[in-house]
């Protein structure tokens, strides 16, 4: 468990649009914008734990995978993720391979990075 991330993005009006819509239906909240400074940070609680930064620099890859808590939340993650921007990089589903009950969903953001949503479900 991390305790936030920060990032920077290419395009900061189109990274706050896909991030905002799709961690929303994992129960992240935009906690603030700065318009000015090209900032942005999202929780699911209190704190703040995911901040982007237009800063135009955007490499190295990153793959960042977000904790759902029921697979509906993993599949409106991925619609909205698409829906927003984002380009399909694995379909919502089991994936057996990455160890039994694992369901995700991968998208690449409008950057390159490859963003899951997994749900560990306990009854598989």
């Amino acid at each position: 468990m991390f305790d936030h991330v920060e990032f920077s993005v290419g395009s900061f009006q189109e990274s706050l649009k896909f991030y905002s819509s799709s961690l929303s239906k994992l129960g992240y909240k935009v906690r603030f914008v700065d318009e000015k400074h090209s900032e942005a940070g999202f929780g699911a609680g209190e704190t703040t734990a995911f901040l982007l930064y237009g800063r135009g620099n955007v490499r190295p890859f990153m793959h960042l995978a977000f904790k759902a808590s029921t697979v509906e939340q993993v599949n409106e993650f991925y619609k909205a993720a698409i829906s927003n921007g984002g380009k399909c990089n694995g379909r919502p589903g089991y994936r057996e391979n990455f160890g039994s009950g694992y369901y995700a969903a991968f998208v690449i953001d409008p950057d390159g990075h490859n963003v899951e949503a997994l749900y560990r479900d306990p009854d598989k």
